[in-house]
């Protein structure tokens, strides 16, 4: 028996504040910008904006429900910025190199194994007489490796794009 009805709070709020649980200015950027470019194409209306470096403020599209909209944009993928890391386990001389990592002019060498990476950009420029051509500095990166049972994986050239993994082969 229902004696009385429960207001339905959650369909009259204009607007709503998303949280993230990692806080960074340049995912709650991506995050704004994800849900704007939907809703800008679904609804022709920008309904998000970054409050600050954790958090989103939302107001739903007029003449949609709440639970609609929120259904809608919890399908959108955002990537969350995630900061460059190394990590190097000295006991079986893995190396574990993560997304954003870069590389500059180095030589590393660790027992007999020798890694050298060369960035030497080169100067691109467009045909004679050609239209709407730019000069460019396009990069050339050398990698070497020496040694005897040593192997190394490197992805995306002198930016590391995935995470890999490197083995020295001294384990």
């Amino acid at each position: 028996m229902i004696e009385r009805e429960i207001g339905d709070r959650f369909a009259d709020i204009p607007s709503l504040v998303l949280e993230l649980n990692n806080p960074d200015f340049r995912t709650t950027v991506r995050v704004a910008d994800a849900i704007n470019t939907y809703s800008n194409n679904r609804y022709g209306v920008r309904v998000a904006r970054e409050r600050d470096y954790r958090s989103v403020v939302l107001r739903k599209p007029k003449r949609l429900g709440m639970t609609r909209f929120i259904a809608e944009i919890e399908e959108l993928l955002v990537q969350p910025d995630q900061p460059a890391r190394v990590v190097i386990d000295e006991r079986t001389g893995t190396v574990v190199i993560g997304r954003n990592v870069q590389v500059s002019t180095v030589a590393v060498t660790h027992g007999n194994l020798t890694v050298r990476v060369v960035e030497t950009p080169q100067i691109s420029q467009p045909a004679p007489f050609s239209r709407g051509g730019n000069t460019q500095v396009v990069p050339r990166t050398f990698i070497d490796t020496n040694g005897e049972g040593g192997r190394m994986a490197i992805v995306g050239g002198s930016t590391f794009r995935r995470s890999c993994a490197v083995s020295t082969g001294s384990g």
